[in-house]
């Protein structure tokens, strides 16, 4: 593949080094592709370069060099686009570069991309219900608990940790959490849940797979419904997901769908950033964003 790359680079993102991004650099030029690099100064610049970029028509294809969040910013800004996305592992987590097979150290991450193909991918769509405004996620989206744990993570610890922090916030939350009962609705089935997981893709933050039977290349989610009704539950069903027995988990319902509605005001996480509080409805778009891997 040869063609004029934007290069987005998040230089606060956790794995972000000066030797990582000559190695960038390199590769990209060893490959022969002639790229343009921007490197984000706040949250929201990757959104705004990347849609200008897609209005423009400027480059042929959007290389993410960030976290998950910095991917869910081009992601949104990219979809129902014709230009492709590559992800590159510069965040501590990387779910979705797990999940492309760019989770390698960055020269054998570049050469995946230089011999991928376009592939159209399924996105996960929430949209929060009191002012209809929406967004899309790649891999993941928490309700309940979960998003709660997001809300109330340290960003110096999210830095210095990535994934320990997640679990970090999500004990401290469980201290003073009391499990409330959400209204959540899986197409036309109501299910009693303090806390839901949908995932776009099979893993959960980092390499956990929560929902192992989950593919970016199908329209379609998979609900994981907890129903712990006090802490110690709770703190039962985390320690299940870490360990990757969530499926046998007599707590965690797995649900394969196509649409979801909670009409209990609860906190919210898309691909691991802090969404907001409210009502939600997420459903799942087909064909919505091209990857190429």
């Amino acid at each position: 593949m040869k063609s004029r790359a934007l290069v987005i680079v998040n230089p606060i993102a956790g794995s972000y080094t000066k030797k990582k991004y000559d190695s960038l650099c390199v590769a990209l030029t060893d490959g022969g592709m002639e790229f343009d690099i921007f490197s984000t100064q706040k949250k929201g610049d990757a959104e705004m370069r990347a849609l200008s970029a897609v209005k423009e028509s400027t480059h042929s294809v959007i290389l993410v060099c960030g976290g998950d969040g910095t991917a869910n910013e081009v992601v949104n800004a990219a979809a129902f686009s014709d230009t492709p996305i590559g992800f590159l592992p510069f965040g501590l987590t990387n779910v979705i570069c797990r999940e492309v097979g760019t989770q390698k150290p960055i020269p054998d991450a570049i050469k995946v991309i230089l011999n991928g193909t376009v592939k159209s991918v399924a996105l996960g769509k929430v949209t929060f219900q009191e002012t209809e405004k929406h967004k899309y996620f790649i891999s993941m989206a928490g309700f309940g608990f979960d998003g709660k744990s997001v809300f109330g993570l340290n960003r110096q610890l999210k830095v210095r940790f990535g994934i320990w922090a997640y679990i970090f916030s999500g004990l401290q939350s469980l201290l003073n959490y009391v499990p409330d009962d959400i209204g959540l609705s899986v197409e036309d089935f109501v299910y009693e849940a303090t806390s839901v997981i949908l995932s776009n893709g099979s893993r959960y933050g980092g390499d956990f797979r929560i929902a192992p039977d989950a593919d970016i290349l199908n329209a379609a989610l998979y609900a994981s419904i907890f129903n712990g009704q006090n802490r110690v539950e709770l703190f039962r069903d985390v320690i299940s997901v870490l360990s990757g027995q969530s499926c046998r988990c007599r707590n965690i319902k797995h649900i394969q769908c196509r649409f979801v509605t909670i009409d209990t005001a609860v906190h919210a996480q898309i691909d691991g950033d802090y969404l907001g509080k409210g009502t939600w409805k997420v459903e799942t778009v087909g064909d919505a964003l091209k990857v190429i891997y």
